[in-house]
Order: C-alpha cells, then sequence, then structure tokens
C-alpha cells in the first residue's frame, strides 16, 4: 500500500466575466476546463448575455499551472438579437462595443 500526497492535476481554465460598469460587482458567465479541449485546435464558443440596462465590460482570465501555454482569443463578437439557439440572450438594438487587445 502507498501513502502519500498525489500531485494535483494540472490547472488549465478559462473564465469569462460580464463586470457593470457601474457597480463593482461582477458576474461570472463561463467557467472552461480547457483540459478538456482539444490541443492545437480552434473551439468557437457561444456565450449568450443576460440582460444589461447599462454599459458592461467582458473580461477574460486564463489560469495554466503548468509550462506556458499558447492561448488566442479571437474573433470576439457580440451579435444583435436573439441567438436561435438561446432565445433567452440578450436582445440588443444597436451594439457600440469598444475592445482593447492586452499584450503579455
Amino acid at each position: 500500500m502507498a501513502t502519500g500526497v498525489a500531485s494535483p492535476p494540472p490547472v488549465r481554465q478559462l473564465y469569462v466575466e460580464l463586470r457593470d460598469e457601474k457597480r463593482t460587482t461582477k458576474k461570472q458567465l463561463l467557467k472552461i476546463s480547457l483540459v478538456k479541449l482539444p490541443t492545437h485546435k480552434w473551439r468557437e464558443i457561444t456565450i449568450p448575455l443576460p440582460a444589461h440596462k447599462s454599459p458592461f465590460k467582458i473580461f477574460f482570465e486564463v489560469t495554466w499551472r503548468v509550462n506556458t501555454p499558447w492561448i488566442a482569443l479571437d474573433k470576439v463578437r457580440l451579435s444583435s438579437g436573439v441567438c436561435p439557439s438561446h432565445p433567452q440572450s440578450l436582445r440588443l438594438a444597436q451594439i457600440d462595443g469598444e475592445f482593447k487587445r492586452l499584450k503579455f
């Protein structure tokens, strides 16, 4: 019988948060384990947004506790109207977005 502490599995996660610009509160929309994603392949994720009457910001955070990852968030889109597969999603008459790209 072996004793000891097993090392925890590597943490590879993507977090997406929606933050209201007028408040300090934040709501986590999505938490994805990247362990389950295929490596060296793109994956598209659709996130229906809850209704908002005030400006908001969307934040992406990657946690990766092993070798330096290669990950790209590309073509972040906001679409007006209701998504056919998510009829409860946010309906917008007009989208006015400002996107900032950060380099690490």
